[in-house]
């Protein structure tokens, strides 16, 4: 029988753990049941259709995200961010507040910027600048 081997008496039959053998197919997880086993995938991800593969969820469409503003998904997980002009408040994964450009500027704080930066973190420097410009010093 499928899923199970001849046990050292002769006449009795033992399940085959496949998972701990490596008999399974499971890209992920495997969960041995009695003749058979069962595949799973690890949190961030679902079962594809052939109940072996996994694939990502996509937390951001599935609004399983707590995301106030913006919402990045990566493998297995996600990650929440800020319009420009905002910044996530600290201790917070999620919630978003408003940048005061202006107390910025009288403060005279400067920040340099990498050689290396993204064009969606110059996009957002770029309308922080805007933003300083309509200050009154």
């Amino acid at each position: 029988m499928k899923g199970y081997e001849l046990a050292k008496n002769g006449r009795n039959c033992t399940d085959i753990d496949e998972c701990e053998s490596g008999l399974d197919e499971c890209e992920q997880l495997c969960d041995n049941t009695k003749g058979s086993y069962n595949c799973s995938c690890m949190k961030g991800y679902e079962l594809a259709e052939n109940g072996r593969n996994c694939s990502d969820i996509n937390e951001c469409q599935m609004e399983y995200d707590n995301c106030e503003q913006v919402c990045h998904n990566n493998r297995g997980s996600y990650y929440c961010g800020c319009n420009p002009g905002y910044t996530l408040v600290l201790n917070s994964s999620s919630h978003c507040e408003d940048i005061d450009e202006c107390l910025i500027l009288r403060d005279h704080t400067v920040a340099l910027v990498p050689m290396d930066i993204s064009w969606q973190k110059m996009e957002k420097i770029a309308m922080i600048l805007m933003n300083v410009a309509k200050c009154k010093i």
